[in-house]
């Protein structure tokens, strides 16, 4: 068997605080405190046309361009006792420009047996920028319902939006979720 034909299925229920669960070029890392982090290369395009780059020559993140709605997504595992989340992203301004960006984070389950569905959003955030290459942990969403098993994730930057008013690209390293209930 190659490695495209390799599958690997797991009890979600069995996923344990601290242990790291690796794909090829991703890591998901469930942490203590209950809550997971995506980094850069574990999500996917899902819209418009973001830049996975890195910074540094090995720091990876996503490259989100002003006046576009550029999205990305990835799928995660929902630990069996998980209700609500909480979803935070890790991102930095890539330009000199001020002001806000208009940000959007949605949640949808994906369970085996059940109709896919769209994912339900959060409110869009205005969140203030940084400066130039410093980052900041920001909340966009503190509770948003998820169904135990699989989920899928979308985080968008609408930058068509009236609030966001920074005018170049910000990039973002990752995305938190953690448990509220």
């Amino acid at each position: 068997m190659g490695t495209a034909d390799y599958v690997e299925t797991f009890n979600v229920s069995a996923l344990r605080k601290g242990m790291t669960y690796t794909a090829t070029n991703s890591v998901v890392r469930y942490l203590p405190d209950e809550s997971l982090w995506l980094n850069a290369p574990s999500m996917a395009i899902v819209g418009d046309a973001p830049v996975l780059a890195n910074t540094m020559g090995f720091m990876p993140f996503w490259e989100f361009r002003d006046a576009n709605n550029d999205r990305i997504g990835t799928t995660f595992a929902v630990p069996a006792d998980w209700k609500t989340v909480a979803v935070d992203i890790l991102w930095f301004n890539r330009g000199g420009g001020s002001g806000g960006v208009t940000w959007r984070a949605r949640i949808g389950s994906i369970n085996g047996g059940v109709a896919l569905a769209a994912a339900a959003g959060s409110s869009a955030a205005v969140i203030t920028a940084t400066t130039l290459s410093l980052s900041k942990l920001s909340r966009l969403a503190s509770s948003l319902a998820v169904t135990p098993g699989f989920a899928n994730l979308e985080l968008l930057r609408l930058g068509s939006d009236g609030g966001d008013t920074v005018t170049n690209t910000v990039a973002v390293l990752g995305v938190k979720i953690s448990r509220v209930t």
